[in-house]
């Protein structure tokens, strides 16, 4: 806001002049005092007024000051005399601003629930001291008090609109037709349970495209109007032409557009949708969505660096898992073997390869005491391959070739077959209830190729392993290292040593037992503390009142 338009707002508003009306608490001198506020604006520099987030915030503390600073222009005039005819005009029901007391309320509530330290910073300098003074009273350096300053600023303000709207906030899901693990824990999961927590706050809904191109294409102007901010998943559109035209239209009607990404961007060239990518251009047309939209939303503070070089409003929010979601109640099946699993999808494939050589290390000894499961387990190639590397290409064959038979089928009936087996199909489920396969299994295995693109992933697989009480043995890289502490609760597996410690630390848990039952603990005590998805809401629900702004 330039310093021009900043006083054509103030020298206008009907607002500003109540407030010089109360801090004075009656004075027929308001009027003087509102002079002065225009005059000090008006000898102001212009970059002054360039960095104003709040200007009630701004307005309210220089006229604080005017009114209580002894070396104060308006200081030298004001006597503390009551002008009691005034004083009955302005605290009459007909003439008095109420909802200035309301949104005083409102903030001094946000302001108290702030930490300890926080509320004192923010109150000291509220009461006219300089942020210069508070660093160096405090001991802190000043671009700390400056952003912290700013952000409960904000808070508040934002607090201050949410409230005060008729109706909750909306904001529109825009989500394509089939639901994958991406839509489910990138978009339902968060706000289902949003909903249910701040339902006088906002109110989500979700609108679905047709095929993998989710869009709005299909609803008016008015509909849209309805919401506040319009939510996308990863990109706006494949197509680049309704990408540019649904952000021109989303801009033109002044609604917010957030946009949601958990991948990067540039694909190793062994990942199944390399050579789409790159025919397509994808990188490319990302990176022009991501700086043309309002906020970015994404999973771990590693990825968001990468996103911050394209824009700065980013957010990080976690997958997390709901605690009104059935699929991950823990569930005790017994078994005589440790039980090891790997679950997840076919665009795995490439992590899953480098441990092509453990399982042909592992001594008969051992594999009398453990079953190797493959999780999502459907009759596809991928998967078969996927199965050849954790059976060491069906190394039973011969020895137990009913066994290996009935796998050749490729068929889930008389699945109990498997049961006792050194390897296991643990068949596919539905998005909504594929967290049980967790129950089948003792500990994770979570393998991931060491490159740029896998340095971006999100934590899921150690989170929903952690949520459901199981040990994990992973690859030792981010978005893993950051959470698993290496012997306490899970193993982390190097790639220096060419991998070969998926062999030991499954050699040392099949001995050991107890120990992976203990590190199951203490991970889910470790995800519990740091996914907790309520916690990570109140940040979603801050961001979501910060878009008003």
């Amino acid at each position: 806001m330039t310093k021009e338009e900043f006083i054509a707002q103030v020298s206008t508003s009907p607002r500003y002049i109540a407030i010089c009306r109360k801090l004075l608490r009656g004075n027929s001198l308001y009027k003087d005092l509102f002079q002065d506020l225009l005059v000090e604006l008006l000898e102001s520099k212009e970059d002054r007024f360039t960095e104003i987030l709040c200007p009630d915030c701004f307005i309210y503390r220089m006229l604080s000051n005017m009114v209580n600073s002894k070396t104060s222009r308006f200081h030298y005039k004001y006597r503390d005399r009551l002008d009691k005819k005034e004083l009955l005009r302005i605290t009459d029901s007909e003439h008095y601003d109420h909802s200035l007391d309301i949104d005083a309320k409102r903030a001094n509530r946000v302001i108290e629930s702030l930490p300890w330290h926080d509320k004192q910073l923010f109150r000291e300098w509220t009461d006219g001291k300089y942020k210069t003074k508070i660093a160096r009273e405090k001991n802190i350096p000043i671009y700390f008090v400056r952003s912290k300053v700013e952000a409960i600023k904000r808070k508040v303000q934002a607090e201050i609109i949410i409230k005060n709207m008729e109706q909750p906030m909306k904001i529109l899901l825009v989500v394509q037709k089939e639901t994958t693990a991406l839509q489910y824990h990138r978009q339902y999961i968060p706000h289902e349970r949003l909903n249910k927590t701040h339902n006088n706050e906002f109110k989500i809904e979700f609108t679905h495209g047709s095929g993998e191109d989710a869009n709005i294409d299909g609803m008016t102007d008015e509909q849209i109007l309805e919401y506040q901010a319009i939510y996308f998943l990863r990109q706006i559109s494949f197509n680049k032409e309704r990408t540019d035209r649904t952000i021109e239209r989303l801009k033109r009607l002044g609604r917010k557009i957030i946009l949601d990404i958990d991948d990067y961007w540039m694909l190793p060239d062994d990942h199944h949708w390399y050579e789409r990518y790159n025919k397509e251009n994808v990188a490319h047309r990302i990176i022009d969505t991501l700086k043309r939209v309002d906020h970015v939303i994404t999973t771990t503070p590693t990825f968001a660096h990468r996103i911050r070089s394209y824009n700065t409003n980013v957010t990080v929010l976690p997958n997390c898992i709901s605690p009104d979601a059935k699929q991950f109640t823990i569930r005790e099946i017994q078994s005589s073997r440790l039980r090891f699993g790997w679950i997840g999808g076919i665009f795995h494939k490439p992590d899953i390869a480098i441990m092509k050589s453990t399982f042909p290390k592992i001594s008969k000894n051992i594999y009398n005491d453990i079953q190797v499961c493959v999780g999502g387990f459907s009759c596809n190639y991928e998967y078969k391959e996927i199965e050849k590397t954790f059976t060491s290409n069906y190394s039973f064959k011969n020895s137990d070739a009913t066994y290996y038979n009935y796998l050749r089928q490729c068929t889930p009936n008389m699945e109990h077959i498997s049961y006792n087996k050194q390897y296991r199909r643990l068949w596919g489920r539905s998005i909504e209830t594929y967290g049980d396969l967790y129950n089948e299994i003792d500990v994770a295995l979570v393998p991931l190729k060491e490159n740029g693109f896998n340095k971006c992933k999100s934590e899921l697989k150690i989170v929903e392993a952690g949520w459901m009480k199981k040990a994990v043995i992973c690859s030792d890289m981010s978005p893993y290292r950051e959470w698993i502490r290496h012997g306490i609760n899970g193993f982390l597996v190097p790639h220096s040593r060419n991998n070969i410690d998926w062999c030991v630390y499954i050699r040392k848990l099949t001995l050991n037992p107890s120990m992976a039952r203990d590190m199951g603990l203490a991970l889910h005590e470790t995800i519990t503390k740091n996914f907790d998805l309520d916690t990570h809401n109140r940040t979603r629900a801050d961001l979501y009142k910060s878009l008003l702004l």
